[in-house]
């Protein structure tokens, strides 16, 4: 803003590219294809801040695991993007998976809501969902504008209808 006048939006917003994906979505988006897809299936880029990324695994083991070969994963995501994004890769076993609940830790698209998953209950089994609240649920899923997303909010949807009060 000049002299106290206003500035267009568009104005403000040319020269920044729209379509671009953050760093942080490119390192997600090439997990799989740097770590292998059993490693992506127990571990999760959830933080980038800087160039420290942090990785939540599923256990202490995987996190374990994953450390040791930092080193090599950190190299592959920087060729991969082009660039020195990333100077230090942490694994963390906590928050895992935020919405887990008592059958955390697990990844979010690798078992249906209810499904044993090695933790640890303390609240009483899921009860099976109704035939209309699988249809909705199935119906979120189906409908979303992006499939990752539908299938995310699905599992929510599913979880938390499962430990409603009957």
């Amino acid at each position: 803003m000049a002299g106290g006048e206003l500035e267009r939006v568009g104005d403000l917003a040319r020269g920044i590219d729209l379509n671009s994906k953050s760093r942080a979505a490119r390192i997600s988006n090439l997990w799989e294809q740097i770590v292998g897809i059993e490693s992506a299936r127990n571990s999760g880029p959830r933080q980038l801040r800087g160039r420290r990324l942090t990785v939540a695994t599923s256990s202490s083991v995987w996190a374990q695991s994953l450390q040791m070969i930092s080193e090599r994963i950190r190299q592959r995501l920087n060729e991969a993007l082009g660039e020195e994004a990333v100077d230090e890769i942490v694994f963390r076993p906590a928050g895992w998976d935020p919405g887990g609940g008592a059958d955390g830790p697990r990844a979010l698209r690798d078992a249906p809501p209810g499904a044993p998953s090695g933790g640890r209950s303390r609240k009483p089994p899921a009860r099976p969902l109704a035939a209309e609240e699988e249809a909705a649920a199935a119906a979120v899923e189906r409908d979303a504008c992006d499939a990752d997303l539908g299938r995310v909010i699905a599992a929510a949807m599913r979880a938390s209808l499962a430990r409603r009060d009957s």
